[in-house]
This record gives structure tokens, sequence and C-alpha cells, in this order.
């Protein structure tokens, strides 16, 4: 049985758009009519898994969409309820088309004999691997209900962290573009009319006032150049970062430097550790595990390095022995995994990791942008007290001469 996305016009002449459920669009279509509604289009959803050039399905679900799905997905497993009928009535509890239809492609699958972990995989990159993984794996052990809630706490501690670095961002952004913007508009708006005023009074004006009054000509003459160069050079950057080798070579700079590099090796880390102990409860296999952790990180040359360890791995190294080889790892990360795997308890020493290392960043995010708002409060007054000294010292000579 397919599902079939409609636009019909009822009996009213209204426009309605829903879903109907049927075997074919024959069927799809009489049963509308026999509803009382003439279909004027009639697309099959499962139609679009298959399509590479569909956008609907080439983007991932957000953090918050999925951790909300995958919350409702575990409690109504749990209660015993069919699949399909859980798809059901997931289909009925949002209200965003994009997640509809996806939940729609999944029951489709299921009702066509497709396990789980299948449906999810015909929808290409829509779920993570992780999510795929955690999937399988608990089907194949008979603990999909604990997989779900293991990803759900997972997924909804990830949306919350990313909520909160997002937040404590929001206001130095909002206060660094309202900044820039009021400097420019005085130079490019409001130096020119005071210039107008010293030029009709053919006054020899200070230096400061002189340099003012350059830049703001500048600005305004190739103000448009500037705004172009910087984003041809912006689109240049992100297309050189996409060339494999120098991505790397730039990520393995940004490890060197003093607190960017602690940063992103921090980052990297957490998101690393986090992955793998899910993976690890899932029981899904080590090799396996290693590689599907290795493409959620950031940085190319740890991403490498992980998967420099995987194969290690596979050749009978530990964990831990392989990712300390890499000397990209902090310490303690690598003496926890070696006690978690001495004691047969990885998962859970992997999760106490990657929640250290979260709180070690959210810290860092909460230090940097105290330091950041005192500097650019000091630095943009700064530069509004040298545009008023350079104005009000030609007033200040007037005043002199005229007494």
């Amino acid at each position: 049985m397919g599902t079939f996305e409609y636009q019909a016009i009822d009996q009213q002449g209204k426009v309605s758009r829903g879903t109907i459920e049927a075997d074919t669009a024959k069927i799809a279509r009489q049963r509308l009519r026999e509803s009382g509604h003439v279909p004027t289009r009639l697309d099959e959803i499962t139609a679009a898994i298959n399509s590479k050039d569909s956008p609907f399905f080439s983007r991932r679900i957000s953090n918050r969409d999925l951790a909300l799905m995958t919350r409702q997905f575990s409690v109504l497993l749990k209660s015993g309820l069919p699949l399909s009928e859980v798809l059901t009535i997931l289909s009925k509890q949002t209200s965003k088309k994009r997640i509809q239809k996806i939940i729609y492609s999944l029951r489709s699958s299921i009702l066509e004999g497709r396990s789980l972990s299948d449906a999810i995989a015909l929808l290409g990159q829509t779920f993570p691997p992780l999510y795929k993984a955690s999937i399988a794996a608990g089907e194949t052990s008979g603990k999909l209900v604990e997989i779900f809630e293991n990803l759900a706490d997972y997924l909804e501690e990830k949306a919350d962290i990313h909520q909160k670095i997002k937040l404590s961002l929001l206001y130095p952004v909002i206060l660094t573009i309202v900044s820039i913007s009021v400097i420019i508009g005085l130079l490019v708006f409001v130096i020119p009319e005071i210039v107008s005023v010293f030029e009709s009074l053919e006054q020899q004006l200070p230096e400061i006032t002189m340099a003012l009054i350059n830049t703001s000509e500048y600005l305004k003459t190739h103000g448009i150049f500037i705004l172009l160069g910087l984003g041809v050079m912006a689109i240049t950057v992100r297309l050189l970062l996409k060339v494999e080798k120098i991505r790397l070579a730039v990520h393995r700079l940004i490890l060197k430097l003093p607190l960017l590099g602690q940063i992103s090796t921090i980052s990297n880390t957490a998101r690393f550790t986090r992955t793998l102990a899910i993976l690890s409860k899932s029981e899904v296999e080590t090799i396996n595990s290693l590689n599907i952790a290795s493409q959620v990180l950031a940085n190319q040359a740890i991403k490498q390095a992980v998967e420099t360890a995987a194969q290690m791995v596979r050749e009978g190294s530990s964990i831990s022995q392989a990712l300390n080889s890499s000397g990209y790892f902090p310490e303690l990360t690598i003496q926890l995994i070696s006690s978690g795997e001495t004691s047969g308890n990885l998962s859970d020493m992997l999760d106490s990791t990657a929640r250290y290392h979260e709180r070690e960043i959210q810290s860092y995010t909460s230090t940097l942008v105290g330091i950041f708002e005192p500097v650019l409060i000091l630095a943009m007054g700064g530069i509004v007290l040298t545009i008023v000294i350079a104005i009000l010292l030609p007033i200040f000579e007037m005043n002199q001469l005229v007494g």
C-alpha cells in the first residue's frame, strides 16, 4: 500500500490538500471522487524516496525535530503498538509537512514488508548515520525500544547544548552588527554633512579630522567594491576548503593554534565520545562504530585520525591505543577509554567523557562571550570617541579664533 499526496476541489469549489492511502493511484483517485472531491494532483510520496533530484529528502531533519520524533517513537513503541500504527499516530502528531511526508514514506516501506532500518536507509541522508546504525542494531538485538530511548536522550541533550550555545552567542552577534552599522552610518552619512560646513569656512582642519574625512570619502566611493571584494573572498575560501588537501591542512593548522585549537579538539572529542557511547550501548560492532563516529567530526584531521584508528583496531589494537597514536585526543579521554576497555564498562566511560567535554565547551563559550562583550564595547566606544573628537576639534579651534 502506498501513500499519496493530493490536491482536490470539493463540492463547494474549495481547494483541499492532504494525503490518502491506497494500493494504486487509480484507487486513490476513485476514493477521492467517492468522497466528493475532484483530484487535480496526485503524487505518491514513496516515489520521492528514490529520487536523487528531490530536494525534499536531501536535507537532514533538525536536531530538535528528530529528538521530538524519536521520543514519541520511544513512548509509543513502549506501549506495545505495532510499528505501522506508531507511524500513523506520529504523522498526526506533527504539523510540519516535511516531517509528515518522511513518516508517511517510512510507513509505506514498512507496509511493503521492509524493516525500519531499511526504510530509514531508503531516505538517503535524511537521518544521520548514527541513527541508521543504532536502529539496525536494535532490530538485530531485539532492543529497539531501549535504543529509541537512548537516542531520544542523546538527541534532546544535543539539541539543548546547541540551543544554549546559540543563545549565549546571540547577544554578542547582535551587538557587533549594530555597532558596525552605527559606525558605518556615521562615516557615510553624518560625517559628509559636517564636512560641508567646515569646507565653507575654509579653515585648516586638524590631522585627525582630515583622516576621518578621507576615511568617509573612501567608504562612500569604494564601499560597494569593498563589499564585493569581501563576498568574492568568502566564496573563494569556501571553494578552497572543499578541496580535501587544503581543508586537511587548514584543520591541522587550527589544531595548533593556542585557544582555537583547544576548543576544536574538545568539541570534536565531545562529539566523538558521545556518538561512540550511543553506538556502544546499541551494541554496534566496534570498527563500524568508529567509522560512523568519524563522520560526525567537523575537523578533517581528527576525522582522518579516527579512520586510521579504526583500521588499527581491525588489526588487533585496543581503541585507547589506536586513538592515542594520533596525538589529537586529550590524555584524560584516552585514560577513561582505556579504563572502560579494561573494566568492560566502555559505554559508561565514554558517556562520562562526553559529559565532561560538553561541560568544558559550555564553560569555554561562556568565558569567551564574557571576555568578548566588554572588549567589543570598549573598542566600539573608542572608535565613536575618536569620531566625536575629530568633529569637535575644529569647532573648538573655530571658537578660539572667534574669541
